[in-house]
């Protein structure tokens, strides 16, 4: 990749050559690197004598020279938070904080190029132009092996002042990675450009400082009679960790009394695992070893402690069990258990398509291996299953005020807002917040745990633990937020009291991050048969319920606000405005139909009552309403096929297949879903099985389409000699 440098020196020489203008000179060049293949999106596009070129370039200066010249990390760090915050101040208008980091995550799974396209044309310029300084500073930072050097020079200033006190080094020490940390969460931002190749390839520099065991000198009483010092290893990471959490009295008051140290370092671990599986393994590994300070116990568990007890964690919104506690603090707790969940998140899942190069591209290298099934398989070991469902079991419950005092079986305490002295719009933002920290932290816990049921016997300790309870309450409490706001946008009144309880009402805004959250729980838990009848006999109705909301919603706009905005003085901003919105949010109602069509599929596999179940309440229907809504998801498209293959496969009676092919089973698998190779195959068995006889057609090279010559099991009489003559 070209430097900034090397842009401005060929932009000068051929407006110096060829006497062209500022605009022409940077056309030119860009025109002439993008011919050499060149990529530029790490390049500031300005003219170097422009009034936008020299801000940028001095912004590139002082960001070197207060990591390399002044060893000033705190400049660097203002300097990238200013631009993190400019580059996600869009998005974060145009949706919710639930849903903005779930969607970046996963952003991989559902990714269309046209819609891309579509929503990178719709960009500011501002956002574009903040998203390319981003990205210029992580290229001087690779380039110039800024990192290294930041490192060596840390090193030598703790060295020096071990020599001459060893009080004043450890406190240095503190000092110094306490900013460390700072910088490298400032340094990636919350979205889908920390997926970057040049932000992937900067991760894999920072973490071994973090994560790769280092010897280091503690003192350690192993015995009343043998005090001294031994030498263990231990990472940075961990280690920072455990001396917060030993200096904490309880494990409720691990941010208390330690300066947000261990939500920052939570946070970076997080951040530098986030699509990078080398970074994962090395953070796992780390945190397998003994923490001897802290009762034995493993960097893991002390991970799984940073959760909290899951039965009073605090807020921050003016509720709280302890009076005592101010509502900084009380925040805190809640950020630091948010953060745990999304890490183990991130921990327990695959990201291949993450990897700019997979190392199996590479002459000689070894392939890209997985490590999620083992990190799941160690975070089990420490108990962490329990902690996360009582988190959502607890969030639950406190937003079902209505059914708290009729459950006896509830071990949670739930406190309902209530500030007498304020007025009413106060008690609205306390409401308010209330209902926003639960949902946020209930979406979180259970993304977490999907990310996990891996295997039955997982998935046998969440049964046991009363998932399938905690899921289905979680669908009802989706289904009576869309009742509502069906018979609100529905209703001529201007009221929105209706039978749903109040505190439910506040959900509306970010139901569609808590129904993704919970199908995609309830898809990995129907791996199981058991399990899955279990599911389908309780739950199947809510499931349909929520699959059709989501297909009828038109955005969460009443179509008598919507004619009342074709009349507005902006219309044309607005429509533009509405169209980005319509785009992502179209990204999210893909990841939540395509989690039902593999309910349905999962189900139907197997099961024929589940099948005959799923055709009764008519879920085949709203399976090729989700093809027709989404024609080019192919990860949809591929569910919903295996989805009509399994229940017409398991289909006993005629009538009900011929129920699918009334629907419009032919048409959709043959002109949607059989149109992407990567669902043909699944097209083609799910017409086979309904009876029909589709042909598949391939192309070749030059893109002629010819009938493939593949024979389908059973068609031809097969040859085999069950005696060898």
């Amino acid at each position: 990749m070209i430097s900034q440098n090397l842009f401005d020196e060929t932009l000068l020489e051929n407006q110096d050559v060829f006497d062209y203008t500022d605009d022409q000179a940077v056309k030119e060049t860009i025109d002439e690197f993008f011919q050499q293949k060149q990529r530029l999106e790490h390049i500031s596009l300005t003219h170097p004598l422009s009034s936008k070129g020299k801000r940028d370039r001095e912004l590139q200066r002082r960001f070197v020279n207060s990591l390399v010249v002044e060893n000033n990390i705190d400049v660097a760090t203002l300097i990238l938070k200013g631009l993190q915050q400019n580059h996600q101040q869009q998005q974060q208008q145009q949706q919710s904080p639930i849903t903005q980091e779930r969607q970046d995550n996963e952003k991989d799974k559902i990714i269309d190029e046209e819609e891309e396209e579509d929503i990178n044309d719709g960009d500011s310029e501002e956002k574009n132009s903040n998203q390319r300084m981003i990205l210029s500073l992580w290229h001087l930072l690779l380039h110039n092996n800024i990192w290294t050097k930041l490192i060596d020079s840390v090193a030598v200033a703790v060295a020096n002042d071990n020599n001459n006190d060893n009080d004043n080094a450890v406190s240095l020490l503190s000092t110094t990675s306490a900013a460390l940390i700072d910088f490298v969460v400032a340094l990636f931002p919350d979205s889908s450009l920390s997926l970057h190749p040049l932000a992937h390839d900067l991760k894999k520099i920072i973490s071994p400082f973090w994560f790769e065991e280092n010897n280091r000198n503690r003192n350690v009483n192993v015995d009343v009679d043998n005090d001294h010092d031994k030498t263990t290893k231990t990472s940075v990471c961990y280690r920072l960790l455990e001396e917060s959490v030993a200096a904490a009295p309880t494990t409720t008051t691990i941010i208390d009394n330690n300066n947000n140290l261990p939500l920052s370092l939570v946070q970076m671990a997080r951040i530098l695992c986030n699509g990078c599986e080398d970074n994962k393994k090395s953070f796992v590994k780390a945190g397998i070893e003994r923490c001897q300070q802290i009762d034995n116990k493993t960097g893991l568990e002390l991970l799984v402690d940073c959760l909290g007890d899951g039965n009073n964690i605090d807020f921050g919104d003016g509720t709280s069990s302890s009076s005592s506690s101010s509502s900084s603090e009380l925040s805190s707790s809640f950020l630091l258990a948010r953060e745990t969940c999304r890490l183990f998140a991130v921990l327990s899942k695959y990201q291949p398509l993450a990897e700019p190069i997979e190392p199996s591209a590479k002459p000689g290298a070894a392939p890209l291996v997985s490590s999620a099934h083992a990190n799941v398989k160690e975070f089990h070991k420490t108990g962490v299953l329990p902690r996360l469902h009582k988190i959502a079991k607890g969030c639950l419950q406190q937003l079902r005020q209505d059914d708290a005092d009729t459950n006896n079986d509830v071990d949670v305490i739930v406190v309902v807002p209530v500030n007498e002295t304020a007025d009413d719009d106060d008690n609205d933002d306390v409401d308010r917040n209330y209902i926003q920290h639960r949902q946020e932290l209930l979406c979180e816990s259970l993304s977490a745990l999907r990310t996990m049921a891996i295997d039955n016997d997982i998935v046998q300790n969440m049964i046991a633990l009363g998932i399938l309870d905690t899921v289905r309450n979680s669908l009802e409490v989706v289904v009576q937020v869309a009742t509502a706001m069906t018979s609100s946008s529905s209703s001529t009144s201007s009221s929105a009291d209706t039978t749903v309880p109040s505190s439910l009402l506040i959900l509306t805004s970010s139901s569609l991050a808590l129904a993704t959250a919970t199908l995609g729980l309830v898809r990995n838990l129907c791996a199981n048969d058991e399990v899955k009848t279990t599911i389908c006999k309780s739950s199947l109705p809510c499931i349909l319920q929520v699959m059709q909301h989501f297909l009828d919603d038109d955005k969460g706009v009443p179509e008598s606000q919507q004619v009342q905005q074709q009349h507005n003085k902006g219309e044309q901003i607005a429509q533009s405005n509405n169209t980005m919105k319509e785009s992502r949010r179209t990204k999210s109602h893909a990841i939540l139909e395509e989690h039902a069509c593999g309910i349905l599929a999962a189900m139907a596999l197997r099961q024929p009552q589940n099948a005959h179940a799923i055709v009764e309440g008519d879920g085949h229907v709203l399976i090729f309403q989700a093809m027709r809504a989404f024609p080019f998801k192919v990860t949809l498209q591929r569910q919903a096929c295996l989805a009509v293959r399994n229940i017409a496969s398991r289909l006993e009676s005629d009538v009900d297949k011929t129920k699918l092919l009334d629907a419009g089973a032919e048409d959709v698998l043959l002109s949607i879903a059989g149109s992407h190779p990567a669902s043909s195959e699944e097209a083609y068995a799910a017409l086979r099985d309904l009876g029909l006889t589709p042909d598949i057609f391939k192309l070749d090279e030059y893109g002629k389409a010819t009938r493939s010559t593949t024979e389908s099991f059973g068609t031809v009489k097969s040859n085999f000699r069950p005696i060898y003559e």
